[in-house]
């Protein structure tokens, strides 16, 4: 695949911006990331009184998901994601669920999060954890803001990524789910563990408690 559309694209995928790449990505990511962003908050195993985080939200398709579980109740979720563009996507797509006060939607670092301590009861992503520049800083903020005892999901289709690696589309990010598991042990998680879930696809999610 060409140097200068692989580079583009691998950006893109880190980082969607306004250009027409920006839109491929976006359409892709609504897709193709459908399915696992509804598992990964199914995973949650989600209240109706809880408060949910979800980072790198993209079109906000798993923060509609989770809002299924909380409309009726005194939870809330909120979104944070670095792609100003996944920001106005995710806030178009969600203004009724914005409007009544239950989602809020974030521009900003998983590295410094606006959030307090302890503040969620759980935590879910998507083809999200590839791309933070320190793994290990990124998942010390994330056990900070997560309860004790707290789920935290993520989901991927290894498949599919290493379709994209093969293709030199992978070059701004690290995959490898060994090292984000390592990650989350040595930094305040524990039960780490992956497996196989077959939904219209098979794919993979990454699960993990929060000890304190």
């Amino acid at each position: 695949m060409g140097s200068v559309f692989a580079k583009q694209f691998s950006k893109n995928l880190a980082k969607p911006n306004s250009g027409l790449t920006g839109w491929y990505i976006a359409s892709g990511l609504v897709r193709t990331n459908k399915v696992l962003e509804v598992n990964a908050a199914r995973l949650c195993k989600i209240q109706p009184h809880h408060d949910i985080l979800e980072v790198g939200f993209g079109p906000g398709l798993g923060i509609r998901e989770a809002y299924t579980f909380l409309k009726d109740g005194t939870g809330q979720i909120y979104g944070i994601d670095i792609s100003p563009r996944m920001v106005k996507l995710a806030t178009d797509n969600m203004k009724e669920e914005i409007a009544v006060g239950k989602v809020h939607i974030n521009l900003g670092d998983v590295e410094n999060m606006p959030f307090k301590d302890n503040m969620f009861d759980s935590i879910f992503h998507t083809n999200c954890y590839y791309f933070w520049p320190d793994i290990d800083k990124s998942i010390k903020e994330l056990h900070r803001v997560i309860k004790h005892k707290g789920p935290i999901v993520t989901t991927l289709n290894l498949s599919r990524l290493n379709q994209l690696d093969k293709k030199n589309l992978m070059q701004y990010g690290i995959y490898d789910p060994d090292r984000y598991m390592s990650a989350l042990q040595r930094n305040g998680f524990e039960n780490v563990h992956m497996k196989d879930i077959t939904d219209t696809i098979t794919f993979q999610a990454i699960i993990a408690t929060a000890r304190k």
